[in-house]
């Protein structure tokens, strides 16, 4: 995060300190994940179309869900604390607002302006709707499909997200390490195969 010196005019002091004290290096650690796939041999062989497509996308789609759960969790499971924005570990700052749409304003407005250029926020459906259900001067909202935007930021949808996240995400990232290995396997006395991805993964926030 060496900038030459770009980082000077971040005046609050304690991103200042974080910056000096993790910003320069990371660890990633290996976290081994099988998302699985169980078909009958009879579905299998008797499709008149080939589902090894549709195979491959449910297991990168397990593997998908298995970063959100770990990156959302609010209560995050024993040694992968370091993985979600809710951790106490992480100590992502909260701010406060009398609503989520306030709060949201209140946190794009608390984040220093190099990391404001670029910040989105994650929320889920059911706080997007309801925060723009009494809003009828955007009405048009409802009948048109256009980018979720809010204060000039893109939104993301994330079910997972019971409280809005804002911040610049390039500084949350996913490191996979010795690569993905798919296997296939089968019981051949219950005639099930059974397709396995296995993933090594750690998510860090390194702000």
């Amino acid at each position: 995060f060496d900038l030459d010196g770009a980082y000077d005019a971040i005046t609050d002091k304690e991103t200042a300190k974080e910056i000096k004290m993790s910003g320069d290096s990371v660890t990633y650690g290996r976290n081994k994940v099988k998302p699985i796939a169980k078909i009958s041999d009879s579905v299998l062989h008797g499709s008149p179309v080939s589902i090894a497509q549709e195979v491959d996308n449910a297991l990168r789609s397990g593997l998908a869900m298995n970063e959100m759960t770990r990156m959302f969790a609010t209560t995050p499971a024993v040694g992968y604390e370091n993985m979600s924005f809710y951790s106490t570990q992480n100590a992502v700052k909260k701010v406060q607002g009398t609503d989520k749409r306030t709060a949201i304003a209140k946190a794009i407005a608390d984040l220093p302006i190099m990391f404001r250029r670029n910040a989105r926020i994650v929320m889920n459906a059911i706080d997007w709707y309801d925060m723009w259900g009494g809003n009828l001067n955007q009405a048009g909202m409802y009948f048109e499909d256009r980018p979720l935007s809010l204060f000039g930021k893109q939104v993301t949808l994330v079910d997972d997200a019971t409280d809005p996240v804002v911040g610049d995400f390039s500084y949350a990232r996913i490191n996979y390490d010795i690569g993905t290995i798919y296997d296939t396997d089968k019981d051949v006395d219950k005639g099930v195969y059974k397709f396995v991805l296995t993933a090594w993964y750690d998510i860090r926030l390194r702000l």
